[in-house]
């Protein structure tokens, strides 16, 4: 995909020199070089110099090695060709869930503005003609080139097909091309793999959505018409990343669409989940993940529509029957639901007990603060007396491990409350802290309340290895980014986000800390892409060049270079930012 510009000293020569050591990066399993490759290749044992050398010219907006190099070829280094308009017009265009490329609406305002100022891109390729709907230029293609129909190209390596149903260019449907291209025999179950784990379809496309929200990752306009039209062309009805984008919002069109095309309870979810260092199959049922999902969310009318399409009452769900998962939910009209579909009705234990009475709203809306710590001292005793001996933040954490975390990320403030006075740890960490989740959802008065209790600003996750402020980037909830600014944050974050008061502290204090590697900084375990970088690596791709001139003062080693041979000079070009890139020229940069 496109992600860097090309440098304007660049010659053929050096890319070639690039290419070959880019190759030998990835075949040493070098994090970073992996991470390039993965958009193109599932399966890296085969790949070779020619591989390399397509995906260094996607890279730099170009459909393949030969048109990088006429470009080269031509003598105008400046100017940018048809491919790379094209290229960049099909980036902006399309619905993001690739972890560099923002998801961000604004994208496609872009892209229309690109399109109005470079009209000549809508009959660059097939595969602009299909994210604009455009289908008589599909039929002058493919009557031309009939084996363009379900040829990869563009920034992503899609299919036309799939171009047409991740667009989301304003004033254009790309609906009418996708006709066409069923029409003359597209492959209605074309995918990507993103990490070689999940199979991201034509129809997964369609549906949109997913963890960024249905604002940033919104649905195809016409979603219904086109998600039929491929599920009666043979598309598969179980589209486990469909379901699983479309689960955090309680509206349940897309289960509906697949149940009525044939998706079952006995269907397992088909992307790959990660066993003794390698991708297996899934044995997991669909039904099993959706129901865990609705019923620890208190999403009722989706468990009833999962029951009422065959789900298992009787069988545990991430360790409670969904009886007790709708008592857990206070929710009387599920329970009896479930006991007259057969569910059996069980006594709660203790602990799931306190877990109903801390969950549980508030019955006042505003009290005064003496009254409030009345009330707040009584239900203290309360929660004693019931839960017995014993330590009753441990238990809870062992019997419900997320439930800080879903209070924070659903801004129960009351909730969050009651646990903070049990003592329950605000620092415990799952897959995230729940200060990560209040920081993800943009929850400002639940981020305040947490840090006031000892709520740590400075911690990574386990799997992304992000602290919360880098969470709340990801996710768009800049005012949370502004305020966690002002909190601590590590040398990596801190120059990350160009907070130079922050940055030269760590340096005075621990000097040593001005070259350390990000994968000598994390945990060993799960490599990442960032790992060859220093915290001048994260200035640079960041753009803060008051950062970055800080830490070239201080005598930050600008020499670094990834296994694949690209420098922080070459970093500094494919972000264009003319500040960095002169910063870096000065006093002998490598």
């Amino acid at each position: 995909m496109t992600t860097r510009s090309l440098a304007s000293t660049a010659t053929l020569d050096s890319l070639k020199k690039q290419a070959k050591s880019f190759l030998k990066a990835v075949q040493a399993g070098d994090a970073s070089a992996l991470g390039r490759v993965a958009p193109y290749f599932a399966d890296i044992s085969g790949i070779g110099l020619q591989d390399i050398q397509m995906v260094l010219a996607r890279e730099f907006g170009f459909l393949s090695w030969t048109k990088l190099k006429a470009h080269l070829e031509n003598g105008d280094r400046k100017r940018i060709s048809p491919d790379q308009l094209a290229n960049r017009f099909l980036s902006l265009a399309t619905v993001s869930y690739f972890a560099n490329i923002p998801a961000d609406p604004a994208r496609f305002d872009e892209a229309l503005e690109l399109l109005e100022s470079n009209p000549e891109i809508a009959g660059e390729s097939i595969h602009v003609a299909a994210a604009l709907g455009d289908a008589d230029g599909i039929g002058r293609w493919l009557d031309r080139q009939p084996q363009l129909l379900d040829r990869k190209g563009g920034p992503h390596d899609l299919t036309p097909l799939m171009y047409a149903a991740f667009a989301r260019v304003p004033g254009h449907s790309s609906l009418p091309a996708a006709r066409e291209l069923v029409r003359r025999g597209a492959d209605v179950n074309a995918f990507f793999l993103d990490g070689g784990q999940y199979r991201f379809t034509v129809l997964t496309g369609v549906f949109g959505e997913g963890e960024a929200g249905k604002v940033r990752q919104p649905p195809h306009p016409e979603c219904e018409a086109f998600a039929r039209l491929l599920l009666e062309a043979g598309a598969e009805a179980n589209d486990s990343q469909a379901l699983y984008n479309r689960m955090f919002e309680p509206d349940n069109t897309c289960l509906k669409l697949l149940l009525e095309y044939g998706l079952s309870a006995t269907d397992t979810n088909n992307w790959l989940v990660r066993e003794d260092g390698k991708f297996v199959a899934n044995s997991q049922t669909v039904f099993d993940y959706q129901l865990a999902w609705a019923l620890e969310h208190r999403m009722g009318d989706r468990v009833r529509l999962l029951v009422e399409n065959g789900a298992d009452v009787h069988k545990p769900v991430n360790g409670r029957t969904p009886y007790e998962w709708a008592r857990l939910g206070n929710d009387k009209g599920l329970t009896l639901y479930l006991v007259q579909q057969g569910a059996v009705a069980v006594r709660l234990k203790d602990e799931d007990q306190v877990y109903i009475q801390i969950r549980q709203k508030p019955r006042k809306k505003a009290i005064a603060p003496a009254v409030a710590s009345k009330h707040m001292a009584s239900f203290i005793k309360h929660i004693k007396r019931l839960a017995g001996d014993g330590d009753i933040a441990a238990s809870m954490r062992k019997a419900h491990p997320a439930m800080f975390h879903d209070a924070a990320g659903e801004n129960d403030l009351e909730a969050v409350r009651r646990m903070l006075a049990l003592g329950f740890d605000v620092n415990a960490m799952t897959s995230r802290t729940p200060l990560h989740e209040a920081a993800l959802h943009g929850h400002m008065e639940m981020a305040r309340l947490l840090i006031a209790h000892g709520a740590d600003t400075t911690i990574r996750d386990p799997h992304f290895y992000g602290p919360p402020i880098g969470w709340a980037d990801y996710n768009g909830k800049l005012d949370m980014v502004e305020f966690l600014k002002t909190y601590p944050l590590d040398i990596f974050a801190a120059a990350a986000f160009g907070q130079l008061d922050q940055l030269a502290e760590h340096l005075a204090k621990h000097p040593e800390l001005r070259d350390l590697h990000f994968g000598d900084f994390h945990p060993h375990g799960q490599p990442f892409d960032r790992d060859w970088m220093t915290p001048l690596g994260f200035a640079i791709v960041n753009r803060r060049a008051d950062a970055v001139r800080l830490l070239l003062e201080r005598g930050a080693d600008r020499s670094v270079r990834d296994a694949s041979g690209r420098s922080y000079r070459d970093l500094s070009e494919e972000e264009g930012d003319d500040t960095i890139i002169s910063l870096l020229r000065q006093r002998g940069s490598a």
